[in-house]
Parts: structure tokens; sequence; C-alpha cells
């Protein structure tokens, strides 16, 4: 029901607002309902949970309009040292029976965008990259 971009992809103190927080009973996570800033995303709300301690993210869970869940993912680890990423994620396919994912992020590297990139008139900058990528760099 997602793929890893959309995912990963979200940006939540952007897209989304704070409809409800919830300490959990043993006070070791805080749970967030969030509701979309408008119908631009897929997914209209949000339940966002957080680790008090260290103030990451264990668990999300992706919902449709009228709140049936789609997708969860679970942030089992989290790379060292900054900036702070996802390690290894259990993505699952609420929808189609809760058909698992896991993904390991072994390595990401930061890029900056080509000049031209998303030129419509030029498409030489994204032939270089295609080219790139296919060679292996």
């Amino acid at each position: 029901s997602a793929t890893l971009d959309q995912v990963l992809g979200l940006r939540y103190s952007r897209d989304y607002e704070i409809d409800q927080a919830e300490l959990s009973d043993d006070r070791a996570e805080v749970t967030f309902e969030l509701r979309a800033r408008d119908g631009k995303v897929q997914y209209p709300r949000v339940r966002y949970v957080v680790e008090r301690l260290t103030a990451r993210p264990t668990r999300a869970e992706l919902r449709l309009e009228g709140g049936r869940l789609a997708t969860s993912v679970e942030f089992l680890a989290w790379s060292p040292g900054p900036p702070l990423r996802p390690a290894h994620l259990l993505l699952r396919d609420e929808l189609r029976g809760g058909a698992e994912t896991r993904v390991e992020l072994i390595d990401l590297e930061e890029r900056s965008v080509p000049p031209g990139l998303f030129s419509l008139s030029d498409g030489s900058a994204r032939k270089q990259l295609e080219k790139a990528a296919a060679a292996g760099g």
C-alpha cells in the first residue's frame, strides 16, 4: 500500500498538524494523532509514536480518510550520529493481510541536484545522471 519513498518521504511537520497527543501509561512513549493540513497527501491521518527518552519515533501508522490502517512502519534501529536516519525498518501492508517488508539501509549518500536535472527543454543533465547510475557511480 506504500512505497519506501512514500513512507520515508513524508514531511510530518510540514504536511500534518497534531490533532491529539497522549502519553502512554508507563510514560515511555508519546502518541501523536496527526491530521493532514490539506488533501494533497496520500495518508490523511497518521498515528506517530515517539519514545520519550530518545525522542525518536518507534512506529508510524498511515491511515486512509475513513481511519482504516493502510501501512504501518516500525523503526527498529537508527544509524549512529547526525543526521538522524533510520537503519532498519519493518513495513507492513495492512491492506493486503499484513505482508511484511524488512528494509536495511546500508549506505545513504547525499548529493546535490545537478543544474538542469528537471529541465523540460534540455535533457542532457538527466542523461548524464542515468549514465553514471548505469556505470555504478
